[in-house]
């Protein structure tokens, strides 16, 4: 069976590009408004890890992560997301049924996202956070290579939020 070449144009043979937030097993960064950033890795999905940054006072109320911590204290993320609650352009979030998990949904596909929702909704300054995430390696599989790029970004990069806890010396060329 032959196929003409207008039949095979019209079937689409390529996957789904995913979304940022869709991606797994990267290392990820986090720079705020005021220019204090953080690095981190994830095996899991970025948005999930990244929903679990920003709301991490729901989920560990003893430690909360260092953004949180840092978005709780940070008057110019405050001033940006004044000047974004008060932007006309916007429209209230009045989904009240919708938990805080589907709510941080709608934020990630908002802000990274090629094709955002087309209604914009006031969020909340957690879910204004999710637009300051970035993927910076992703491929990274294996846990030691994982790692191993963060510890080198974060050497690179200087993050001022990361805190070092313990040392692993790796074998450098």
């Amino acid at each position: 069976m032959f196929w003409s070449s207008a039949k095979i144009a019209k079937k689409r043979f390529l996957k789904r590009v995913p979304e940022k937030y869709e991606l797994n097993d990267l290392v990820y960064k986090w720079t705020c408004p005021c220019n204090s950033t953080y690095i981190g890795q994830t095996k899991r999905r970025a948005g999930i890890r990244w929903c679990e940054h920003i709301n991490s006072n729901q989920t560990n109320k003893s430690d909360p992560s260092t953004i949180f911590a840092h978005m709780s204290s940070c008057a110019t993320l405050d001033q940006q997301y004044q000047n974004y609650i008060s932007d006309p352009s916007t429209k209230n979030f009045t989904s009240s049924h919708r938990t805080k998990s589907a709510k941080s949904e709608y934020a990630l596909k908002y802000f990274h996202s090629k094709n955002p929702p087309k209604i914009r909704r006031k969020l909340s300054k957690n879910d204004f956070a999710l637009k300051y995430f970035d993927v910076l390696r992703t491929n990274l599989t294996n846990e030691y290579d994982r790692k191993k790029v963060e510890s080198f970004l974060i050497l690179l990069h200087k993050p001022s939020l990361n805190k070092q806890i313990d040392f692993k010396h790796f074998k450098t060329f």
